[in-house]
């Protein structure tokens, strides 16, 4: 008998299951995943409810950096294409379900061209190759610099993130005060000497449910959760060890006198045990395990009195402290936080300034290892307490977000994590492209000139016919198509301008709210009945779209209403989409061992 998933099943006769890429049952869940992801697009997409068959814990979310984690999936293909996006997500904390719609709809739509598999292969490389570089030059048109001085730029860059979670349903106004708060907080964190080194991003994010949205903040420093500190008599002062500015390290200080607490930030257990000495399974008698137990919390007492030499006030712990440990902390007048975990330690570093200190044992001067703050104070949010950590001009904060339902406050942090993330990354690739599908529309306009151009050298080089190389284009551009018309405005006709290639809404015949409409990006804009005769965008792409040099769609530069796509997740998604298409359109055979 064998335990699996819950339930007691007999064991059956095991046999091997060997299914291709083409095999109807491969087909069957790539489709399906293809429905889900693309149902998530977009701010019009929809949400999903998930849970495992044992039931357990219901995920909400229309994010794929949730949706994928929850999904229980058993087909290897599919495995290995779930874990090539979160890879990518893991990255660039973007552009994960443009990536798998992108992989998921070249598999689908690859199987029973009648073309060689390495040869399609081989012409989607070529054609991502193409676009990237095309989306490098200068001579592209899809193309934004952020400016970090224009905060109209930034604003509509987190804008696009936010508005692009359905799940969220924020309004304009709740949606403009957050991304104002995010960028706000970004800016405020930035730190003044780029030379010196940062542990972390530098913004800490606090989840606090059973309030609204509209509550959430950023705090300066760091808050910590304190539950040694009963919330019944709310906040209450703290009794610590300072110093003056002057009596930090011994050495004289040109600032004024200022009061410090001195900080030990530890990384290593303080529970008692020996983990800390030797890694290692050993058998010893009672008495003498008693000891070694005794031996090892008197060498934490010693070292704990060399603190309070050096007159430490505020020792933090990222895993757990002994009782009697605790109560030795107390008679000495030293503050106290244990189980931090390890992902608050890089953010406790860079607002200290404190060395980690690894182990007990250590022998050398623990002067070296002491950081600072200049404020510890006790506060209560939402029935919990905390303590907060400040540091004069120090680069590290607190965004506190707000939201009523827990499922809900997860989907917000995920999106804000990922909109921090993306301003960070902007700081070393100050770029981005026209988003709402006008850069994938673009690109795709762009390539089947490119390649209509150059057809028969094209065939000569990859020694295969030009039938195969349109309908590998053909096939390769409809992805590209399939994505755009999942962002949401799917129940509207979509439309492409002949002279910039960007997408357009086209507005109902009825429709006389306004003479002027605007692309899917913002960036463009254009009299109504000029866009009622732009040529349609449908799922097969055509090959030739007529040209035209009218001058009546202008360029509205960027606002903070503009929907901006992160440059380099938006690249890299197209690239390893391709790539983990190809991958698994050449494996041959899917051996699944059922037992």
């Amino acid at each position: 008998m064998i335990l699996q998933m819950a339930h007691i099943e007999k064991l059956q006769m095991s046999s091997l299951v060997l299914n291709g890429a083409s095999s109807p049952e491969s087909q069957q869940a790539i489709d399906k995943l293809l429905k889900l992801v693309t149902s998530c697009a977009g701010p019009r997409g929809k949400f999903h409810l998930l849970r495992n068959n044992c039931g357990g814990h219901v995920t909400c979310t229309s994010s794929c950096s949730r949706l994928l984690p929850a999904l229980s999936i058993t087909r290897t293909e599919v495995k290995l294409i779930i874990s090539s996006v979160q890879a990518h997500l893991k990255q660039h904390h973007d552009c994960g379900l443009f990536m798998a719609c992108v992989s998921l709809h070249l598999i689908r739509s690859s199987v029973g061209k009648g073309i060689h598999v390495p040869t399609f292969s081989s012409l989607y490389e070529l054609f991502v190759k193409q676009l990237c570089d095309y989306l490098a030059s200068p001579h592209c048109t899809v193309c934004v610099t952020a400016d970090f001085t224009d905060l109209q730029v930034l604003l509509a860059y987190v804008r696009s993130i936010i508005l692009s979670k359905s799940f969220l349903t924020l309004n304009e106004k709740t949606c403009d005060s957050l991304c104002q708060l995010i960028v706000s907080a970004f800016v405020e964190t930035i730190p003044e000497d780029s030379r010196k080194i940062r542990h972390s991003d530098g913004i800490q994010i606090l989840g606090i449910d059973k309030m609204h949205v509209r509550n959430s903040r950023f705090v300066q420093g760091l808050l910590l959760e304190y539950p040694e500190m009963p919330v019944i008599q709310g906040s209450v002062p703290l009794n610590l060890k300072t110093l003056t500015m002057k009596e930090v390290d011994g050495r004289e200080c040109n600032l004024q006198p200022d009061n410090y607490v001195k900080v030990a930030l530890m990384t290593c257990s303080l529970s008692g045990d020996a983990e800390e000495i030797i890694d290692a399974n050993y058998e010893v008698e009672k008495d003498v395990y008693e000891n070694l137990d005794h031996m090892i919390l008197n060498k934490m007492e010693s070292m704990f009195e060399e603190f309070d030499k050096y007159d430490v006030g505020l020792v933090l712990c990222q895993k757990v402290i002994h009782p009697k440990l605790k109560g030795r902390l107390r008679t000495m007048g030293i503050l106290f936080v244990e189980r931090l975990g390890s992902h608050m330690i890089p953010y406790l570093q860079d607002l200290t300034g404190a060395n980690c200190i690894r182990s007990f044992v250590v022998s050398t001067n623990f002067s070296e290892f002491f950081g600072r703050v200049q404020s510890v104070q006790h506060i209560i949010e939402c029935d919990k307490s905390y303590i907060q950590l400040t540091q004069p001009k120090s680069s590290v904060g607190t965004l506190v977000l707000c939201e009523l339902w827990e499922e809900r406050l997860l989907e917000l942090k995920s999106s804000v994590r990922s909109a921090l993330s993306g301003l960070l990354s902007l700081s070393r690739e100050p770029r981005l492209l026209a988003g709402g599908g006008c850069w994938q529309i673009h690109c795709s306009y762009h390539l089947n000139m490119m390649v209509l151009n150059r057809l028969h050298q094209l065939s000569k080089e990859k020694n295969c016919s030009e039938a195969s190389i349109i309908s590998a284009l053909t096939t390769f551009r409809s992805s590209l198509h399939h994505w755009v018309h999942s962002l949401g405005a799917a129940q509207h006709d979509l439309a492409v301008d002949p002279l910039f290639h960007h997408c357009w809404v086209l507005p109902p015949v009825d429709d006389n709210s306004s003479d002027t409409v605007t692309c899917c990006c913002g960036l463009k804009s254009a009299p109504q009945e000029l866009v009622s005769e732009f040529e349609l965008i449908s799922h097969t792409p055509p090959l030739y779209l007529k040209e035209s040099k009218d001058t009546h769609v202008i360029d509205n530069g960027v606002s903070c209403r503009t929907i901006l796509d992160h440059f380099t997740a938006s690249t890299q998604a197209l690239s390893k989409g391709v790539f983990i298409a190809n991958l698994v359109s050449s494996i041959d055979k899917f051996i699944i061992d059922k037992n």
